[in-house]
Order: structure tokens, then sequence, then C-alpha cells
């Protein structure tokens, strides 16, 4: 005999011959659901749409089917374009066995820059601008650079010979 479908527990099976002799066993199965795996990557920087999610599943019987927030449930592994926030992905296996996990994308700190007030400068005066953010930043260019002791550099001297705002 096969079963479709059929739940973790104890099975038996009663056997009556023309006779009217009975035979009985039981069989202990074991049927696991689907596990979920996500790899995420989280939004890049704050506020931005930019964050990822991948399932893969285990157990359960292949093929699996997978949805997130309750969509449809369909082949698609991977869903991009995400902002921060909170994420219901499901995979169902072929017998319906289905497995939920909740995930979060968190959104990274604010990158923020700061440069201090205006400063006004009489024609041969020279001063410092200082370019300080809430976190490393990978490439800083003041421009224009003309009059500037280092273009790229977080503190710089500056001597401009006109108007100019940087």
């Amino acid at each position: 005999a096969e079963i479709a479908q059929a739940n973790s527990g104890s099975y038996t099976v009663t056997v009556t011959n023309a006779d009217g002799c009975k035979a009985a066993a039981s069989h202990q199965l074991y049927v696991s659901s689907p596990r979920i795996d996500v790899q995420m990557r989280q939004p890049l920087c704050f506020g931005e749409a930019n964050g990822e999610l991948e399932i893969t599943a285990a157990g359960g019987i292949s093929p699996y089917l997978y949805s997130m927030d309750g969509g449809a449930f369909s082949q698609i592994t991977r869903f991009s374009s995400l902002p921060s926030g909170n994420y219901q992905l499901a995979v169902k296996d072929d017998f319906n066995c289905e497995q939920t996990e909740e995930v979060f994308l968190h959104d990274p700190p604010v990158f923020q820059l700061e440069v201090g007030e205006n400063v006004h400068l009489n024609l041969g005066e020279t001063t410092l601008l200082d370019a300080q953010t809430t976190m490393p930043a990978a490439l800083l260019e003041w421009l224009p650079s003309t009059g500037l002791d280092c273009a790229d550099c977080p503190v710089t001297a500056c001597l401009p010979l006109q108007t100019t705002t940087y």
C-alpha cells in the first residue's frame, strides 16, 4: 500500500486471512517538514530599498515553493530591492508541508556630513575646511580644488583668490 501524504506518528496495520486469523504490526513514521535557510543582505544606506533575501530549503520532499509576506507560492528564491523591515518567509514542499520564518532587514545608521558654518574671508586670508562624517568615508573630494592644500583630505587649508563655495 502507498500513502500519498502522512503525518508523523505510529501507524498500525491489521490483516485478517480467509480463516479469520489476524496479524497486526506497527510502524513509527517520522515526517520532516522543510527547513528554511535565509541569506540576508542588509540595505546599504539608510532609507534605501536595496536589501535582499535568498531562501534555500532542506528536509521535507522536494521540489519546493517559496513565498514572502503571504504572497503566492512560486519557484522564486531571491527577493531583492527590499527596504528595512519585517518579512515573513515560507517554504512549501511537494506534500504541501509548510514552514515559515520571520526575518528583519535593518537599516544602517544614517551617513551624515558636517562641514561647519559658512566662513567669510578677506582676500589673502586662509581658513581650515573640516569635513566630519558619522562613518568612515570611502571617498572624499572637495570641489573645486582650486585654492586648497589637499582636495581629498578631510581637513585642508584653504586660500581662495576669489569668492568660492566649496
